[in-house]
């Protein structure tokens, strides 16, 4: 300790200063960012601006040294590591399937790996045969579902709107406002998807505001993507009516599809 504050005697006291200063500055600035949702305090970043600030303001100290400010800082240096570590070992015991980290890269890129992780443990996977109502018009929606291989038709009183290929949501809109579903979403083939229960799907955001307002983003964005294109679609209908009829179910309204014979050539 004595040789740090005779080598610090040699320096300009203003160089002190300045670090106190500039520690201040990281944590007024650090704190302003998060509550501004710029950075979480979730990730590294927050801490480690914590870190940062608190090394400047007790290098500060050097030159005029108060007990208890410095035990503030010695704590938060402490507890920042502490929490940066802790992440870094969660992080690391983190494992995917393949199946699993291919949707989550492609539909899951907003969410944290590990809650991401909490989804999945929650979810089931699920292979849908063709014709199977995932969400039915005028009804609630109990599950978000991942469609991932496949395709859904979107059909609105009787009539096929549009045709959704994989990857993509089905009941986002109504798992984020709670109202009934404005459609009818049905397998047009066989499909994999990932079915995650509204109530699961609660309980992964239930006391981290962090993570609900990374959901809803994801799925707001996955929504307005889809809307430029079906609602289009639904708004005209309702509107003149136009559109196609909604397709047979098989095996409920006309057998299950398979090789269909070749149209006769006219002799």
């Amino acid at each position: 300790m004595d040789a740090i504050l005779t080598a610090a005697e040699t320096l300009p006291p203003g160089l002190f200063n300045l670090a106190g200063m500039i520690g201040v500055g990281f944590y007024l600035g650090s704190y302003l960012l998060l509550q501004a949702a710029v950075i979480k305090g979730t990730g590294y970043l927050y801490p480690a601006l914590n870190l940062t600030a608190s090394a400047l303001v007790l290098v500060s100290l050097v030159t005029n040294f108060n007990l208890y400010s410095a035990i503030v800082q010695i704590s938060w240096i402490v507890i920042s590591l502490g929490g940066m570590t802790r992440r870094y070992i969660a992080h690391r015991r983190i494992r995917f399937t393949d199946e699993e980290e291919a949707l989550r890269q492609h539909m899951l890129g907003g969410l944290e790996p590990l809650v991401a992780r909490r989804m999945f443990d929650r979810a089931e996977w699920v292979d849908v045969e063709p014709g199977r109502d995932f969400v039915t018009q005028g009804e609630p929606v109990d599950a978000l579902w991942v469609l991932w291989d496949g395709a859904v038709d979107i059909i609105v009183e009787g009539t096929r709107i549009t045709t959704m290929p994989a990857p993509t949501f089905v009941g986002e809109l109504s798992v984020l406002n709670g109202e009934p579903s404005i459609g009818t979403a049905r397998a047009t083939d066989r499909t994999r998807v990932l079915r995650l229960p509204v109530k699961e799907l609660q309980a992964v955001i239930a006391g981290n505001q962090a993570t609900r307002l990374q959901l809803e983003g994801l799925l707001s964005r996955a929504s307005r993507y889809k809307l430029g294109n079906a609602n289009l679609r639904i708004a005209r209908f309702l509107a003149t009516g136009e559109g196609e009829a909604g397709p047979p179910r098989p095996g409920l309204d006309q057998p299950a599809r398979g090789p269909q014979a070749a149209p006769a050539q006219p002799g």
